[in-house]
C-alpha cells in the first residue's frame, strides 16, 4: 500500500498508478512475473520517492517503481539491481546510458545503501514472484 501522505505522484490514485505500470509492462512484452510483481508492490506499505538519479514526480516509470519498492522494503542488492537492469534494457535497449545507470546503481548500493540497510536491519528475502523475476533477468544476461 502506498502511504497517502506521499508527495510524489499526488495527482494519481493507487489504481491509476497500478494500471499505468501494467500498461507499460504489456507494451514492452515483459514476462507475466513482472505483472504479478506490480500487484505485489501494492500489498506493502512503502513510500515511492522516485529514482534518486532520475526523478519523475508526475509519472512513475516501471524500473524506478520496482527498484524503489525492492530497496525500500529490504530486498535491495544484486537481485533488485539486475531486475532493474532487465527492465531498463527492455524499455530502452542495451544502450550506453542504460549501462551507465546500472553501474551507478551498483556503486550506490556498495557505497551507501548496503550499509544503511545492514545497520537498520532492513533486509528480507525475495518473495516467490520477485525470485522468478530475478531468475528471468539472470537467464537473460547469462548469469
Amino acid at each position: 500500500m502506498i502511504k497517502p501522505q506521499q508527495k510524489i505522484l499526488k495527482y494519481f490514485t493507487s489504481e491509476e498508478i497500478k494500471w499505468a505500470l501494467k500498461r507499460e509492462a504489456h507494451d514492452f512484452f515483459l514476462p507475466k512475473c513482472f505483472i504479478e510483481l506490480i500487484d505485489e508492490t501494492f500489498t506493502r506499505e512503502w513510500v515511492y520517492n522516485g529514482a534518486t538519479g532520475v526523478k519523475d514526480k508526475y509519472y512513475p516509470n516501471l524500473f524506478s517503481w520496482v527498484h524503489d519498492y525492492l530497496w525500500i522494503t529490504g530486498a535491495g542488492g544484486k537481485e533488485s539491481d539486475l531486475i532493474m537492469r532487465y527492465l531498463v534494457d527492455s524499455k530502452y535497449g542495451d544502450s550506453g546510458e542504460a549501462r551507465l545507470f546500472y553501474i551507478g546503481v551498483r556503486l550506490a548500493w556498495f557505497g551507501f545503501y548496503k550499509w544503511k540497510h545492514k545497520f537498520k536491519g532492513n533486509k528480507r528475502e525475495l518473495t516467490e514472484v520477485e525470485r522468478e523475476c530475478y531468475n528471468k533477468a539472470r537467464l537473460f544476461y547469462g548469469k
